[in-house]
């Protein structure tokens, strides 16, 4: 495997690999700093993995991760961090597939990139239950799903958690055309105006109810 670090400081970079080395011990490692030609750099090397500062002013960690998803969607890209704030929310819209910030205990930080690795987003719970994303407050999810029924609820949960609308239909036993009719009838409830805004709730939702946090008290 390999991976591409472009941090400032090399205490970081080998924080991670130590990190990564414990994940598999076969993991080749190209370090260089941000800079100018920070973004030509990486669009020239071949990696299963890049891990971008995304507190550099030398090198802006958004303007890579699109050309290097403009370019290869399926490449993985982790952002790491000081703070994870909307910047970072923004970035995941855009196609980041995991961040951590640099003060994540080294059992925290495999986590995150064994989630990314495995084909996952990963998304902290410091972005889920705390921040603005396309009109949702995370933290009033259930405000928001005690507007539906303990039958929509089970709907949300099926459609974020299976492969597809047609997979989602099949587990719960309904025409395809009935889900749909319930994932509009969502929609309108929580007031979601097209398809891009569920989606981004559903990402957000199937995170959410992870939570440890969540469930203490089934929905009645």
């Amino acid at each position: 495997m390999k991976v591409l670090l472009c941090f400032e400081t090399h205490l970081l970079a080998e924080g991670i690999k130590r990190v990564m080395l414990q994940l598999t011990a076969e993991t080749h490692f190209d370090l260089f700093s941000p800079g100018d030609r920070a973004l030509e750099r990486i669009l020239d090397s071949d990696f299963d993995l890049l891990l971008l500062d995304a507190d550099s002013k030398k090198a802006d960690a958004s303007a890579i991760l699109q050309q290097v998803k403009t370019r290869s969607p399926y490449q993985k890209v982790m952002f790491v961090c000081d703070r994870l704030g909307s910047d970072v929310l923004k970035a995941f819209r855009n196609g980041l597939d995991g961040c951590f910030s640099k003060q994540e205990s080294a059992e925290d930080v495999m986590v995150a990139i064994s989630a990314v690795l495995d084909g996952k987003v990963h998304v902290p719970q410091a972005i889920i239950m705390n921040i603005l994303c396309e009109g949702f407050v995370f933290t009033d999810f259930d405000t928001r799903l005690n507007q539906l029924t303990k039958r929509e609820v089970s709907v949300l949960h099926h459609i974020s958690s299976a492969s597809s609308m047609k997979e989602a239909a099949r587990l719960m036993k309904l025409a395809p055309s009935t889900l749909s009719a319930h994932k509009q009838h969502i929609m309108k409830k929580l007031k979601i105006g097209t398809g891009q805004e569920f989606n981004n709730f559903l990402r957000a939702f199937g995170q959410w109810q992870k939570s440890p946090l969540l469930w203490a008290e089934e929905k009645k």
